[in-house]
């Protein structure tokens, strides 16, 4: 399983998973139940998981949106708003904006819960689980993709140099092709004076030596 980060920047945890029991024990949980993520109100919040986009709002986490998928439920908390209605939403869609809402917060950030399919609702955390290693694993393969996206630009770059060359060559050859068809030209022209039956030049040496020449052949003055 694997959950995409929500935040399209590098970013840091600010509290984790199971942090200050005294804090949660009020609510039942046995620690923070989830991993908060600092931010500035109005950053854009991505799906971590495809599935099934809701919405809840409670006293303590404020604006919360739902993203239900068949591995189980990715939570964001503390929301300024959702972006869109209740919808199928995809793995990197905006989906609410970063905020400061409900009652128990320290600041803007992003409270990510996951709750994974089966759930075990007895283990502290009301079937809540420490969502970072699925993070840090969505943050790998995002790097992965990053440097495969890297390494297909290169070859995109390259390809475009080569054909760039080729276009290059193409104009030389063109160039080569027009420059010998002129040349072609001028020595038919050439060889036409030369050989001409009527003024050919080179018949001015069979007539030097009084051999026969073409009639008609006029010695050039």
């Amino acid at each position: 399983m694997i959950i995409y980060p929500p935040l399209s920047r590098p970013f840091r945890i600010s509290q984790y998973f199971g942090e200050h029991p005294s804090w949660y024990a009020p609510y039942g949980l046995a620690g923070h139940h989830g991993v908060d993520i600092p931010g500035d109100v109005g950053e854009t919040l991505h799906a971590g998981v495809g599935g099934w986009l809701y919405t809840t709002q409670t006293y303590a986490e404020g604006i919360r949106v739902h993203m239900q998928s068949p591995l189980g439920t990715l939570t964001y908390g503390h929301c300024q708003a959702v972006v869109g209605p209740s919808r199928i939403v995809r793995v990197g869609q905006i989906v609410a904006l970063l905020g400061n809402t409900g009652a128990h917060t320290t600041g803007a950030h992003v409270h990510v819960t996951w709750v994974p399919a089966p759930t075990d609702f007895g283990n502290g955390y009301k079937g809540a689980v420490d969502p970072w290693p699925l993070l840090e694993e969505g943050m790998m393969e995002l790097e992965k993709a990053g440097d495969r996206a890297t390494a297909v630009r290169w070859q995109l770059e390259e390809a475009q140099r080569e054909r760039e060359e080729a276009d290059r060559l193409f104009a030389e050859a063109h160039q080569m092709e027009m420059r010998a068809w002129d040349l072609e030209e001028q020595a038919d022209e050439r060889i036409k004076a030369l050989v001409s039956p009527e003024s050919g030049l080179a018949y001015g040496v069979e007539a030097a030596l009084g051999l026969p020449v073409p009639d008609g052949w006029e010695e050039p003055e």
